[in-house]
Order: structure tokens, then C-alpha cells, then sequence
């Protein structure tokens, strides 16, 4: 089965790879474990983001007089749908630029595609 994913190149010199693929898909990664992925693949921003959105539902929750554990079930089912346009603009914030988009059967396959460069614009 293949799945779709953006690529992106380095516009200048970085200590990270030339090309990344995005999956454009939801991310179970991001849905159960929000905050080490907003630190690992989102960067600062997201994270702050999310602590920010958690605090507001949990002030929510309580003036509400609900129980707050379903603050971060909904914050994080919002990640993992929205994870590949978080990814994507750390990459631009990093200085990588949209190249277009590929197909692939894995992640492995699709990292592999986009540092050689065939993938369609």
C-alpha cells in the first residue's frame, strides 16, 4: 500500500539531512504521545502550543466542574491530525523548501526517494 508525502529539500547548508518526507497522515505518535513528539518532530512552537492549549482546557475543565484527563485525549487527537502541517513549518522555519510530493510503501522507501531527488513537482 502506498501513501502520499511531502517532500522538502535545504535551501542553505544545515547539520540535518538535504531532504525530509512528511506523511500526510494522521500520527499516532502525535495523538498518544503529544508533548515528546511537539519536541521531537515540531519543535519549541508546538510544544508551547500544545501547553498552551492543555492549560486553557484544564482551567476549563475545572471551572466546568468536569474531570480534566479528557483535555489531553482532544488536544492530542487534534496533533495527529494536523502533525504533517506542524512538521512542515518547522521545516520551513528551518529553512527547507516544499519540492513536491511521492508515493511510497514506507518511510524508509519514501526518505530514500527524496534524498535522490525524483520525487514530482
Amino acid at each position: 500500500m502506498t501513501k502520499l508525502y511531502s517532500v522538502y529539500h535545504a535551501q542553505r547548508t544545515t547539520s540535518e539531512s538535504a531532504a525530509r518526507a512528511i506523511p500526510e497522515r494522521f500520527s499516532w505518535y502525535a495523538f498518544v504521545l503529544t508533548p515528546v513528539w511537539a519536541l521531537h518532530r515540531g519543535g519549541w512552537r508546538t510544544f508551547l502550543v500544545w501547553l498552551a492549549a492543555l492549560i486553557v482546557l484544564g482551567i476549563l475543565a475545572a471551572l466546568l466542574g468536569a474531570r480534566g484527563g479528557w483535555a489531553y485525549w482532544l488536544i492530542g487527537l487534534y496533533f495527529g491530525f494536523a502533525a504533517p502541517e506542524f512538521e512542515a513549518d518547522e521545516m520551513r522555519r528551518k529553512g527547507f523548501r516544499e519540492s513536491g510530493f511521492l508515493l511510497a510503501g514506507s518511510d524508509l522507501e519514501a526518505q530514500v526517494v527524496a534524498l535522490s531527488g525524483d520525487s514530482a513537482e
